[in-house]
C-alpha cells in the first residue's frame, strides 16, 4: 500500500516546481521518485557514495535519514533516479516542509540538492505522534557497531550496561583554599564565614568503576566600604554610579554615530556588478519591462558583462522598497570608464557611455570618498535570495521537458498549486510563456494552455486547459518548444 510521486531535483538551480503533497501521521507509505538532474541534464551518483534524505518542519525540527524506523533502507539508487520513503516522524506537523537529498563520498565530503517542498495536510481524525528530531545514518551506525566490537575485544566493555549508581554533592567550610578539609562534609550549603573558603565535593560512582570525585572551592569576601571610584563618591547604599564620561567614554549616541561610520550598511540590492543575480539574464526583461540584471531597470541603452563589471551604454536604476531618512550618499565603483550616480524620489540613478561598473553602494549619512569605507559585497547567496523576493524566474529550455504532474477536474481543465511563498506580496503578477501538451500513457492531448485562476497564501491557483481530459487522471505537463519560462514577478 504505497503511493509514487515523480519530481525532478536539480543540483545547480531551484525546484519551485517540486511539490510533494502528503497527509499528517501517513507512514512511509508515500515515496518520491526523483530524477536528479545537473543543470537540467541527468546526473548519476558516483560510484562510492551514499545518500540521505534531509529535512526541516515548520516547528523548526529536523531529519536525516538513511534507514525507517524498522531498519530498512529509505533510499533506493538506480542510474540518475533515487526512490526515497518519507517517515511518519516527517509528517508529525502540518504545513510546508523544506527537504532534499544529501550525498557523502567516502571522505564525508557532502552535496545536496536544491530543496524541494513537501506539504502536508492536517489529519482530521486523529492526532500525530510528538514532533522531534529523526537522525538515522547507516554509516553512523555502523561505526558505533565496530567501536562497540573493539571495546568489547579489549576488555574495556563486557557488553553489559553501565550504570550510574549515585552522584553525589556535599560542602564544607575551610581557611584554606589549597587543599580540601577533612571534616565531615554536608548535604546542604553551610553558612560561610567572611574570608573563608567554601569547598564543593562531587562523588561519582558507575556500576563496575572506581568512584570519580570532582573538588570546586569559592572565597566568600570581607565587607569594606567603597570611599570613591574616578572620583565619585558612592551614594547612600554604598553603591557608585558612572556615566561614561567619568571613565574617559564617548556618549552612546557618539558610539553610534562612530559605528555607522565605521561599517555602513549599503542599502542597494544585487550592487555587486562583477558577480550580479540576473535570473532573466544580462539586459533580460520581467514581464514587459526590460532589466540590465534583477532589481536593476534599465532605462534606455544596453548592458553586458565583462570580466571587470558590467559594462553600461545607457541608464539603470534601482527603486528603493524602504526609503532612508536623512541624508544618503551614492557611489559607484568603476573598473574601466567613468559613470554618475545620483539618488533621487526613493530611486538610485546610474549613467554611463561604456564604462564598466564593479559596484554601486548607497549609504545612510554624509561620506566623502576619503571617509567612505571600502566596498564589501554581501555575497552571491544573500543577493539572491533577497531579488527573489522580488522576481522568479522558473526556466524549461528544452522541449519534451516537465512542467507539471496533475490530475484533471473535468473534461477540460487541470489545476496546479504554485509555491509562491517569501514573495514581497502576497499576489504577485506572474507571466507564463510556455507552450505544451499533456501525456497520459500514449495519450496526447495538444496543446494546452496556463493561466493563473486564483490566489492563496504562499500560493497561486494554476489552471490547465485543453480538450478529452479524462476527471481524475494523471498527466505530465510537457513542453512543445523550447525558451519556456514563468516570470513570478513584485518588483517595485
Amino acid at each position: 500500500m504505497k503511493t509514487i510521486v515523480k519530481i525532478k531535483l536539480d543540483l545547480c538551480r531551484h525546484n519551485y516546481a517540486a511539490l510533494v503533497q502528503a497527509i499528517q501521521n501517513d507512514s512511509e507509505t508515500r515515496l518520491v521518485k526523483a530524477l536528479l538532474l545537473s543543470d537540467g541534464k541527468p546526473w548519476k551518483i558516483p560510484p562510492g557514495a551514499t545518500a540521505a534524505v534531509v529535512y526541516r518542519k515548520p516547528d523548526q525540527t529536523k531529519g536525516l535519514y538513511d534507514k525507517l524506523a524498522d531498519g530498512t533502507p529509505a533510499l533506493e539508487i538506480s542510474g540518475p533516479t533515487v526512490t526515497l520513503a518519507l517517515t511518519q516522524q516527517m509528517l508529525t506537523v502540518p504545513g510546508k516542509i523544506q527537504a532534499g537529498i544529501v550525498f557523502f563520498d567516502e571522505n564525508l565530503n557532502q552535496l545536496t540538492t536544491f530543496p524541494f517542498t513537501v506539504a502536508v495536510e492536517e489529519d482530521p481524525f486523529s492526532g500525530a505522534q510528538e514532533s522531534a528530531d529523526y537522525i538515522r545514518l547507516q554509516w553512523l551506525e555502523d561505526q558505533l557497531d565496530e567501536h562497540l566490537r573493539q571495546a568489547k575485544e579489549s576488555g574495556e566493555f563486557d557488553g553489559q550496561s553501565v550504570l550510574l549508581l549515585e552522584d553525589r554533592v556535599e560542602y564544607q567550610t575551610a581557611s584554606s583554599g589549597q587543599t580540601p578539609p577533612e571534616g565531615d562534609w554536608l548535604s546542604t550549603i553551610p553558612q560561610t564565614p567572611q574570608g573563608s573558603y567554601l569547598w564543593t565535593r562531587r562523588t561519582k560512582l558507575w556500576s563496575g568503576q572506581e568512584p570519580i570525585v570532582d573538588y570546586s572551592v569559592a572565597y566568600q569576601g570581607v565587607n569594606g566600604r567603597i570611599v570613591s571610584v574616578n572620583g565619585v563618591e558612592p551614594d547612600e547604599t554604598g553603591n557608585v554610579t558612572l556615566t561614561p564620561a567619568d571613565v574617559g567614554a564617548a556618549e552612546p549616541e557618539e558610539v553610534q554615530n562612530l559605528f555607522r561610520k565605521a561599517s555602513p550598511s549599503n542599502l542597494l540590492d544585487n550592487s555587486d556588478f562583477t558577480n550580479p543575480v540576473a535570473q532573466a539574464g544580462i539586459g533580460g526583461n520581467h514581464g514587459n519591462q526590460a532589466y540590465a540584471i534583477d532589481r536593476w531597470i534599465l532605462t534606455n541603452g544596453s548592458v553586458s558583462q565583462q570580466e571587470g563589471g558590467l559594462q553600461l551604454n545607457g541608464t539603470i536604476n534601482q527603486k528603493l522598497e524602504h526609503l532612508p531618512t536623512g541624508p544618503v550618499s551614492a557611489f559607484v565603483g568603476m573598473a574601466s570608464g567613468q559613470a554618475s550616480i545620483s539618488y533621487s524620489d526613493g530611486a538610485v540613478t546610474i549613467t554611463s557611455s561604456g564604462g564598466v561598473i564593479a559596484w554601486a553602494a548607497l549609504y545612510q549619512g554624509t561620506y566623502s570618498a576619503d571617509t567612505v569605507p571600502g566596498y564589501r559585497p554581501k555575497g552571491y547567496a544573500v543577493e539572491f535570495a533577497e531579488c527573489q523576493r522580488f522576481y522568479r524566474r522558473l526556466s524549461y529550455p528544452e522541449t519534451n521537458q516537465v512542467v507539471f504532474f496533475m490530475l484533471a477536474r473535468n473534461e477540460t481543465s487541470m489545476a496546479y498549486m504554485l509555491d509562491v511563498s517569501g514573495m514581497r506580496i502576497l499576489k504577485p503578477t506572474i507571466n507564463i510563456s510556455i507552450s505544451a501538451k499533456a501525456l497520459m500513457g500514449s495519450e496526447t492531448i495538444d496543446p494546452v494552455t496556463i493561466e493563473v485562476t486564483n490566489y492563496y497564501p504562499g500560493l497561486a491557483r494554476l489552471t490547465e486547459r485543453g480538450s478529452g481530459f479524462i476527471a481524475g487522471a494523471a498527466y505530465l505537463i510537457v513542453t512543445t518548444s523550447t525558451d519556456n519560462y514563468i516570470d513570478i514577478s513584485a518588483d517595485l
